[in-house]
């Protein structure tokens, strides 16, 4: 068996990224993955099985798709064969492609059709303890993989501020069948700050979330880069290219713990 660790969407600060571990050549069943995730104590496991299948797990739960693991899980393969791009497959038998351009890793992503529906202020507030919402900005679902309520907040002070009501958002998550809450705001044209809650993971909150910044990029309809993970103290960059309607790259560097 071999076991990476790294951490994904790095930047030059030295406990910068989410970490993931890397599992190659695991012989265990289902229920053993998930006990090994459990005592991992890291955000997510991605193993790397025959025929290029993958797993994800997290402390709690097995995934269908965990980006920030997929794409760690990309860069021991892509680093041991010296090559820019490969695919892997899911549990499921989706195939996930993944390129390499100078020290970007990146997936790509589609979007998937959700509900429009309209979520009262009050469920909001009750959710995340905060009233700071922005109505300039999308709240709605949307997903790339996982389905996220991305909420809009006026400001990055109010985004560092929050204190989320977890207990009740983990409970509204599994009734809709959700994956948690995407907060955010925006401190420029293209770039915004976020934070995001799913604690029905065992985790939480977040310090990186691709397919959240990929859901992002899908309700803004544009490219666009993300700062997450600094008030845990793990500050992250998540880099969306948003090449089409349904085609989306998400992507960031790499570290080695």
């Amino acid at each position: 068996m071999i076991v990476k660790n790294l951490s994904c969407f790095s930047t030059d600060h030295p406990q910068s990224g989410n970490p993931a571990t890397v599992i190659l050549n695991f012989t265990g069943n289902a229920a053993e993955m998930q006990q090994y995730a459990k005592e991992s104590h890291t955000a997510a496991c991605a193993f790397v099985l025959p025929d290029q299948v993958v797993r994800f797990f997290y402390p709690e739960m097995e995934s269908e798709l965990c980006i920030h693991a997929a794409l760690c899980a990309a860069k021991v393969l892509l680093d041991k064969s010296n090559q820019k791009t490969i695919h892997l497959k899911t549990k499921s038998g989706n195939i996930l492609y993944f390129q390499k351009e100078d020290a970007i890793y990146q997936i790509k992503t589609c979007i998937e059709p959700c509900t429009k529906e309209v979520f009262a202020q009050n469920l909001l507030s009750h959710l995340l303890n905060t009233e700071d919402f922005a109505e300039s900005l999308p709240c709605q679902l949307a997903s790339i993989g996982s389905p996220k309520l991305l909420v809009p907040l006026f400001s990055e002070q109010a985004l560092a501020q929050l204190s989320p009501n977890l207990e009740a958002i983990k409970d509204w998550s599994i009734k809709q069948n959700i994956n948690g809450i995407y907060a955010y705001a925006q401190l420029s044209e293209n770039i915004f700050a976020a934070r995001n809650f799913n604690p029905k993971t065992g985790l939480t909150e977040d310090i990186a979330t691709g397919v959240s910044a990929g859901a992002l990029a899908s309700s803004l309809g544009r490219s666009i880069k993300i700062f997450q993970g600094q008030y845990l103290g793990h500050p992250s960059c998540i880099e969306v290219n948003y090449e089409a309607s349904d085609t989306i790259w998400v992507g960031g560097k790499i570290r080695e713990q």
